[in-house]
């Protein structure tokens, strides 16, 4: 914590190039951008880096085969074209998804229009590195998975698109990426004021929401990155108007065991006919997601009254032969797509593409809000932002690297066991790190809890090297841990025992630090969903 102490007075005694309020995916993309270019930036975030939209989504990394039903052509290419770039700059976080569509007679989706939409797919994705899909007779598709419903079925299609099973450290290594480049991040510090003057944005008040102090913090551009929140904080600099539309996403996360798909299944659903996911992940299936407009709190966001109820119906429709009955439901999310605001247009139909807008007309010159994007596309738009960064600031804008730099530096460690593997699909490049923690305090080679192979080196990486200032920090964002079938609740008192060795915690400290977790884990891993 003392780190955190020296850069939150160097935040306040410096003048910097880019404030970037947001520490999820595009906030983070545009600090690293920005940082790597040779700006000096800071990256303030209200709660922890990747709290919000980025860690509660579906984890696909995909072009959006559904978009080209609205016919959004450039956004399918560009998804699929950054979709290369992630699978080639952070290979341990992104990695190839084989998807089976099966078709229904009857089904909303006919067999010639996802044929069509397939071969456009293919067709915008040249020059990337996944193979073509493929057409399958109801042989085939029932030969791949067994547990598929066979009634009516006509046939399907197996095609290749990518997932990042753990965005929350997609979006940690920006960050750490972007502290590496010279830049300052700073977690539990929220934008509560924005100071404009003579026409400019001049300064970001800010407290920090782990002492309750407040800084003024100096920036010359300010990026608005905030997500769901965007126009939260374009209301604290006297903005008005709302840009924010966003919706709601809900998942399921199952427990089948053996009998789960093999491959990611991408079905339509009975009820509504709207298209779905059932995703393997992590030894269980991510079965998602819904597409409901949402007016609340995005911190507060939880699955509505009937989304549980639905995801599992409509995945036991679709695999019958798989038990998914409301016992086999660990848990369920929601997380707020920040989507453009589009009065009187359905859900599934809004744009993501996402949009820039500036604030000059407003009096906020110097201030740059991000609308809309989804995970795929961060880097694309970090690159767009930092261009106009350096307009605004009236420098040529050097080329940007992300395209071509590995997130992650330095070469895994090789993988011989089990334990090395793992720290290696989530660490890439730093899992040695990891594993010499381990080699030098033994007791620290020990699992975190019993449900999965998470250890104590971990928790401990996380305080001195990755900016986790609480549980719920290592559990859920800085390891998978927290998403296991005990959402984490048999490792929270341990990691609580290894902060406060970390950072000087008194027993009650360390008690209250493990009751916080439980109620973070309370209000966004939902046991008690409404599944009948």
């Amino acid at each position: 914590m003392r780190e955190r102490e020296a850069a939150l007075r160097e935040a306040a005694a410096r003048e910097f190039d880019l404030i970037v309020i947001g520490g999820g995916i595009n906030g983070a993309g545009v600090a690293r951008d920005a940082a790597l270019r040779g700006l000096s930036v800071l990256l303030i975030e209200r709660h922890d880096f990747g709290f919000g939209t980025t860690w509660r989504s579906t984890k696909l990394i995909h072009g959006g085969l559904r978009y080209l039903e609205h016919r959004e052509w450039g956004l399918v290419r560009e998804g699929l074209h950054e979709r290369s770039v992630l699978l080639r700059i952070a290979p341990h976080l992104v990695r190839p998804l084989e998807f089976l569509v099966p078709i229904y007679h009857g089904g909303r989706y006919g067999y010639r229009m996802v044929q069509t939409g397939l071969w456009l797919y293919d067709l915008l994705a040249l020059g990337t590195s996944l193979p073509r899909h493929r057409a399958l007779g109801p042989e085939a598709v029932a030969a791949l998975e067994p547990a598929l419903n066979r009634v009516r079925l006509q046939g399907g299609f197996a095609y290749c698109d990518a997932h990042a099973p753990f965005p929350e450290r997609l979006c940690l290594e920006n960050v750490l990426g972007a502290v590496e480049a010279g830049a300052l991040a700073l977690n539990y510090l929220e934008a509560v004021h924005l100071r404009a003057a003579r026409g400019r944005v001049q300064a970001v008040v800010a407290r920090d929401r782990l002492t309750n102090a407040e800084v003024e913090l100096r920036g010359r551009v300010v990026v608005n990155a905030t997500g769901p929140w965007v126009d939260q904080v374009l209301r604290r600099a006297g903005a008005r108007g709302d840009r924010i539309g966003g919706t709601r996403g809900s998942h399921i996360v199952v427990d089948l065991g053996a009998a789960g798909p093999r491959r990611a299944i991408y079905a339509e659903a009975g009820s509504d006919g709207r298209p779905f996911f059932i995703v393997p992940w992590r030894g269980y299936h991510l079965v998602g997601t819904t597409d409901e407009p949402f007016h609340g709190d995005p911190g507060a966001v939880r699955p509505g009254e009937c989304d549980a109820a639905y995801l599992l119906a409509e995945a036991a429709r679709v695999l019958p032969g798989a038990p998914l009955g409301p016992e086999a439901v660990l848990y369920a999310f929601a997380g707020v797509r920040p989507l453009p605001r589009a009065e009187g247009r359905q859900a599934g139909a809004i744009t993501r593409r996402h949009f820039l807008h500036r604030h000059d007309a407003e009096g906020l010159g110097g201030l740059i809000s991000i609308v809309g994007g989804k995970l795929t596309g961060y880097r694309r738009v970090a690159e767009e932002t930092v261009a106009l960064v350096f307009r605004l600031l009236g420098r040529a804008a050097p080329p940007c690297r992300t395209a071509t730099l590995p997130l992650v530096p330095g070469s895994s460690p090789a993988a011989e066991d089990a334990l090395t593997r793992h720290l290696v699909s989530i660490y890439g490049g730093r899992a040695g790190l990891v594993l010499a923690l381990a080699r030098i305090d033994p007791t620290l080679a020990e699992p975190l809890c019993p449900h999965g192979p998470d250890i104590g080196a971990q928790a401990v990486h996380a305080a001195r090297h990755e900016l986790a200032c609480t549980v719920a920090d290592v559990l859920l964002r800085r390891t998978p841990c927290g998403w296991n079938r005990c959402r984490g609740m048999d490792a929270a008192p341990r990691v609580a025992a290894l902060l406060a060795r970390e950072f000087g915690w008194n027993a009650d400290r360390t008690e209250a630090a493990v009751g916080a977790y439980r109620e973070e884990v309370d209000a966004t891993l939902i046991t008690d969903a409404g599944v009948p």
